[in-house]
């Protein structure tokens, strides 16, 4: 299966970067968690991660601080940070949840991402094993 998905993941990687939603899609396609994808990807030299979905890494030069794309939210919605204490352990929330969350709110993965960095919580553990 690890070839399987490393083929596929070459196919849709661009300069040795896959992005987290091609990932995710690999793991659809494959009936995988994207926890196995992230784990055969993150085992294999010729590959590596970018464009997290929650803007966390991956947009930029890293040295330059333009690697991640979340700012604070300026208005936190209630019903957001209700939903949001609701799955947070010890100052984090696991990214699936943020995911639910997002979903359930029918809120953009960044939005609420710039929501989680304005109440300070951390996002841990990714989905793909990336943090």
């Amino acid at each position: 299966m690890t070839e399987d998905i490393l083929a596929r993941a070459r196919a849709a990687s661009v300069d040795g970067q896959l992005s987290c939603a091609s990932a995710h899609r690999i793991a659809a396609e494959l009936g995988l968690t994207p926890r196995q994808v992230g784990i055969a990807v993150n085992r294999d030299d010729s590959l590596r991660f970018y464009r997290c979905q929650m803007g966390f890494f991956g947009y930029g030069n890293k040295a330059e601080g333009k690697h991640r794309i979340v700012l604070p939210a300026e208005n936190v919605p209630d019903d957001v940070r209700e939903a949001l204490e609701g799955v947070t352990h010890d100052g984090r929330i696991a990214c699936a949840d943020a995911w639910r969350v997002a979903d359930d709110l029918e809120y953009p993965y960044l939005a609420i991402a710039n929501v989680i960095e304005q109440l300070g919580y951390r996002v841990k553990p990714c989905q793909l094993g990336c943090f």
